[in-house]
């Protein structure tokens, strides 16, 4: 998944991530700039002020978390979604 594609899907939850940088004393025009790329779907500029948050306010565990999640969310990984699914195979849910 992309920066952008991640930003795209998890705008709320990466939105309020960044708002609770406050609570680790992270200035407010940082915090504004990090939301200035995500209210843009700037995904590629956002992971570079993350790095660049984790960096300055190095005693940041929020801004850890961000950059953790962030790394997570744009990692190799697939989501699969199995349904309750009897088809002709011979094979249902249970024997996935």
């Amino acid at each position: 998944m992309t920066p952008v594609d991640a930003v795209k899907i998890w705008l709320k939850d990466l939105r309020k991530m960044v708002e609770d940088l406050k609570s680790d004393n992270v200035s407010r025009s940082d915090i504004e700039e990090g939301l200035r790329f995500l209210d843009t779907y700037n995904g590629w500029a956002f992971v570079r002020w993350i790095s660049g948050i984790e960096a300055k306010y190095r005693s940041s565990k929020k801004a850890k978390l961000l950059e953790f999640a962030m790394n997570y969310l744009t990692g190799n990984i697939r989501v699969v979604e199995v349904a309750n699914y009897k088809g002709d195979a011979g094979f249902d849910r249970k024997s996935i």
